[in-house]
């Protein structure tokens, strides 16, 4: 992906990606750690797709999957905020 794509992705999150790409810069091998660490519990928890979600142990995969995952957290007790 190209640079000016994660700054705007960064940014459109609030982030700033300056700060966090010197962060990765000064220690790569935190940063893929992380990462390795993230994709060992999105394998656990049967994982392949994205966006990944896991609500009571039951796996939502892709967005598509959203309207179910908000009906099954209804189902549990949830309740939109005001």
């Amino acid at each position: 992906m190209r640079a000016a794509t994660w700054r705007g992705a960064a940014e459109r999150a609030g982030l700033d990606f300056t700060e966090m790409s010197a962060a990765v810069d000064a220690d790569p091998k935190v940063f893929a750690a992380i990462v390795e660490e993230n994709q060992v519990a999105q394998r656990a928890a049967g994982h392949w797709d994205v966006p990944m979600m896991v609500f009571g142990g039951e796996a939502f995969f892709g967005q598509d999957r959203f309207d179910q995952l908000k009906w099954r957290m209804r189902h549990q007790g949830l309740k939109a905020r005001t």
